[in-house]
């Protein structure tokens, strides 16, 4: 069980607030954003929030949850990476997630030119994660989209893998992920994950809507259901790129909400995970974190 504190600078938390927990008996791990040491205050727009939102972390640690920190990248806080792993590992934050900071008109407003580029980000990241496997650190580091990170066991997964060798079926779903949540919006408008919220607003998209239709009805027989079921066979003949690809039985087509993102087309296919196979980001990887096991396995 997870519970997100992520846009309120450490508000949420209070001990009142993790004793209850504590009374029946929850104890869920809790993610809190916090982006980097120096810049967390300029993000969030907000004095002093870096300092409360550290505080809030070790709140929750000396109350014995785990806590999980999402930090966003982009060139503005790169710099920081590194000492922001450092501080929140001695701090004994049990996962640190990395993601890349999308393309939003008001972040291109507010911040121009500061997100990554796909292979930038590859970059960056994997000389990060080098220097991170260096470090002895042990908490958990997970990089959206590209790689995990087990310090404890001395292992990683390639998140662009989606099938290791042996593991292909073509009835699958294309994203086995969203088959086991349900996304619901604040006009109970329901997605295929919540990453796909903004676009599908902004398009006039709408499969389902809790105010209108049953939930058993919605999971029985819906566009909604339609869409999360869409099998790799069907999507793979519905694409002309991924049907002749030879990755395609590692990288199921990549993320959908990405595909869709990037070629603007409801079946596209997401072009990170081709630039991760084509131009041999999978075996950069694998030299850089050689000595470690690679729980994604494949031959190319």
């Amino acid at each position: 069980m997870f519970i997100e504190e992520l846009n309120t600078n450490g508000y949420f938390i209070t001990q009142k607030v993790l004793d209850e927990f504590k009374e029946f008996g929850c104890k869920p791990m809790i993610k809190i954003s916090f982006d980097g040491v120096g810049c967390h205050d300029w993000m969030r727009g907000s004095k002093g929030a870096e300092e409360r939102t550290l505080a809030a972390m070790k709140l929750c640690i000396d109350n014995g949850f785990r806590v999980m920190s999402q930090t966003q990248v982009h060139r503005r806080n790169l710099h920081t990476l590194l000492p922001t792993l450092e501080k929140l590992n001695d701090m004994g934050v049990a996962v640190t997630r990395l993601i890349r900071t999308s393309e939003a008109p008001r972040w291109n407003e507010n911040a121009p030119d500061s997100c990554l580029g796909i292979e930038e980000y590859y970059s960056e990241m994997l000389g990060l994660a080098e220097k991170y496997k260096a470090s002895g650190m042990k908490m958990e580091l997970m990089i959206w989209q590209f790689i995990k990170l087990f310090p404890q066991n001395g292992s990683y997964q390639l998140d662009p893998v989606r099938c290791p060798d042996g593991e292909y079926k073509a009835a699958d779903p294309r994203c086995k992920c969203i088959r086991g949540l349900i996304g619901v919006t604040s006009e109970k408008d329901v997605v295929p994950c919540l990453q796909m919220s903004g676009y599908f607003k902004e398009h006039g998209i709408r499969l389902a809507n809790l105010g209108e239709t049953p939930l058993k009805e919605i999971l029985s027989e819906s566009d909604y259901l339609t869409e999360v079921c869409f099998n790799l066979h069907k999507f793979r003949k519905a694409n002309e790129k991924c049907d002749k690809c030879g990755y395609f039985r590692w990288c199921n087509g990549g993320c959908p909400a990405l595909g869709r993102l990037f070629s603007g087309e409801k079946l596209g296919a997401d072009f990170a995970k081709c630039l991760f196979f084509e131009n041999g980001w999978y075996e950069k990887c694998v030299n850089a974190m050689n000595g470690w096991y690679n729980l994604t396995s494949i031959k190319t």
